[in-house]
């Protein structure tokens, strides 16, 4: 799953995690900016199903991280580089600088 912010508006992936897959062709990651508010994520409208070369397509500065295992939660610091997070860490706490 990848937000349109990312796949039709050009913005880089900053927020990144991978959970349980939903079903046989799911990768579990999931992809987001990390500035997307509740109501955004909410509208199924602003979501897409996608291969993850149709996401790295448009920003594959985080490929190295795709051999992650499940419950992986990980974040673009302020100085630019992914990082992890602690699983249970909040997209909402997260405050990008930068």
């Amino acid at each position: 799953m990848v937000t349109n912010n990312i796949l039709y508006e050009g913005q880089k992936v900053d927020y990144l995690y991978r959970e349980k897959t939903d079903h046989e062709d799911d990768s579990g990651w999931r992809f987001n900016t990390g500035t997307e508010t509740d109501g955004y994520m909410d509208d199924a409208d602003n979501v897409s199903y996608v291969t993850l070369g149709a996401v790295l397509y448009h920003d594959d500065s985080f490929v190295d991280l795709l051999e992650q295992k499940a419950f992986v939660n990980i974040a673009r610091d302020k100085n630019g580089r992914f990082v992890k997070l602690d699983w249970r860490y909040s997209i909402k706490l997260f405050e990008r600088s930068g």
